[in-house]
């Protein structure tokens, strides 16, 4: 339209209106794309803080260590309480504990917490 109307015989006045759409096409797609920009960026932020904020007491090779999540491997010892247990961060199988009970309702859909035991030891990462 804005093109028709710059190369044919239209009146001045019919040539805001096509100038005014485009504009406005053009501003909001910009906003829009400064908009998801940014949260990105921030998105992008807080994920680098929670990677470095989620860190476990993990016991290797005999000496107590801090690790990040992303760094615990197969046999390291897990120590987790009350107030550090966001979320369980490997499968496992809990070697001791009293009252552990753990909510697994984002895997099984079970609504109550499931009580843990060295008899019914089995722990899945990802539940809480």
């Amino acid at each position: 339209t804005l093109v028709t109307a710059l190369f044919s015989d239209h009146t001045a006045e019919e040539l805001p209106e096509p100038i005014a759409l485009y504009m406005s096409v053009f501003l909001i797609v910009n906003v829009t794309s400064y908009i998801d920009w940014s949260r990105e960026r921030m998105f992008v932020e807080v994920s680098k803080k929670l990677l470095q904020s989620n860190t476990k007491t993990v016991i290797r090779n005999g000496e107590p260590v801090l690790l990040a999540d992303r760094e615990i491997v197969v046999g390291d010892v897990v120590s987790f309480n009350a107030h550090n247990a966001q979320s369980i961060p490997a499968d496992g199988i809990l070697l001791q504990g009293v009252d552990v009970k753990i909510d697994e309702s984002s895997l099984t859909g079970e609504p109550d917490a499931i009580k843990k035991t060295t008899e019914q030891p089995f722990i899945i990462a990802g539940s809480t």
